[in-house]
């Protein structure tokens, strides 16, 4: 009963809470996805070597939740006015880019610089502004001689 008890306190703790009347086969499959999540976070924890301090259910969730979002690219085709169309008064929305997780910004694989149009502020140190950024993970990185903030990023 121990492990049964644990494993409903921790899917109590961040549940996926999802109501619905019609589609009950919803809920059993966001119940499942949460436990799996949960049992996965549970091997994270038992398979760390010792001294290491494993991060808390809820950050294993929004990396789990990153990296799944950030294999699937959808193309659905865009709906509505053109950019040029609209009011150029309105505000401009900050693009916010989600920090990849650590396996995908430590694995060594697949990251290159690459020039963009517009200067933006390194994710290192962030009171510089750089015109690189990594393809992999999106993020804008100094790539000086006197500052390599691409390289710190990718192995920190």
């Amino acid at each position: 009963m121990g492990g049964v008890d644990l494993a409903d306190m921790l899917l109590e703790l961040y549940r996926i809470d999802f109501k619905s009347q019609s589609k009950w086969y919803l809920r059993i499959f966001f119940f499942l996805f949460d436990l799996s999540i949960v049992n996965g976070w549970l091997l994270y924890c038992r398979c760390l070597a010792a001294g290491q301090k494993p991060m808390n259910l809820l950050w294993f969730k929004t990396d789990v939740a990153c990296a799944l979002l950030s294999g699937a690219s959808l193309a659905t085709p865009k709906r509505g006015r053109s950019l040029s169309d609209a009011d150029t008064n309105s505000q401009k929305k900050r693009n916010y880019t989600c920090c990849p997780p650590d396996s995908t910004r430590l694995d060594g694989q697949g990251h290159f610089p690459a020039w963009i149009e517009s200067k933006q502020r390194c994710r290192v140190c962030v009171q510089a502004h750089s015109k690189v950024k990594c393809i992999k993970c999106e993020v804008s990185l100094c790539f000086t001689p006197n500052r390599n903030c691409f390289l710190t990023y990718h192995t920190m």
